[in-house]
């Protein structure tokens, strides 16, 4: 029982206002935002971490240098294999006992590697006719040298004889040899027992069809670890 006292519902002006006037909201905005600025400054602290790990693993922990393989009887240079044949065949031949290995006849790409190579055969040369096939012919033109990859013969890394009156290439196909070989000399090798001073030329022209040793060539492989 509420008494006698009446309530006087016609005066009522429901339950009392806050004196400030202002919302709860404000509260929980408050709340987020702070949330957010943590987050924030967690996430640049593990990229710096990060980026700080990675610094130190590169100064003082350098990536081990790629080792190179070659197969049982081939030489490394650089990221190539070499075989140095004891066996004399025809260039074309050659080119197939090369192929057979995965790989294909010579084909020197720079001066350093044109001073390696004459090294080798240099000193594998029993007599200075013992000349290397190497990947060079001009049996699909006359002049026109390429490599047995179909490219042309840059000038600028050609290292043919010249000494003298014996000026290669010079395709010699005079007298006897015009019986045997009517084509002239269309395929190169390499090779120069004698003269130390020539080694950048020492490339002569020869008969295709005549028994050479030869130089063949391959991408060397990683080593397994």
């Amino acid at each position: 029982m509420l008494g006698d006292k009446e309530l006087d519902f016609d005066n009522y002006s429901g339950p009392p206002t806050r004196s400030d006037n202002s919302s709860p909201t404000w509260r929980h905005n408050g709340v987020c935002s702070g949330r957010r600025v943590k987050v924030a400054v967690l996430t640049v602290a593990v990229l710096v971490s990060v980026a700080l790990i990675i610094t130190v693993a590169v100064l003082f922990f350098p990536r081990r240098s790629l080792r190179l393989h070659c197969d049982l009887g081939w030489e490394l240079n650089g990221p190539n294999c070499y075989y140095f044949s004891t066996l004399k065949l025809s260039w074309s031949q050659s080119r197939w006992q090369c192929q057979k290995a995965s790989g294909d006849l010579v084909k020197i790409e720079s001066r350093e590697e044109q001073r390696f190579l004459f090294g080798k055969v240099r000193h594998l040369m029993s007599e200075d006719e013992e000349k290397f096939w190497i990947g060079l012919t001009d049996s699909e033109t006359e002049g026109e040298w390429k490599w047995v990859d179909g490219s042309a013969l840059d000038p600028s890394l050609s290292f043919w004889h010249k000494h003298g009156n014996n000026i290669q290439p010079d395709d010699w196909n005079y007298s006897i040899s015009k019986l045997f070989y009517p084509d002239g000399e269309d395929c190169g090798r390499i090779g120069k027992k004698a003269d130390i001073e020539f080694e950048e030329n020492c490339w002569f022209d020869q008969h295709c069809g005549t028994s050479n040793r030869f130089i063949c060539e391959k991408t060397a492989s990683p080593e397994s670890p």
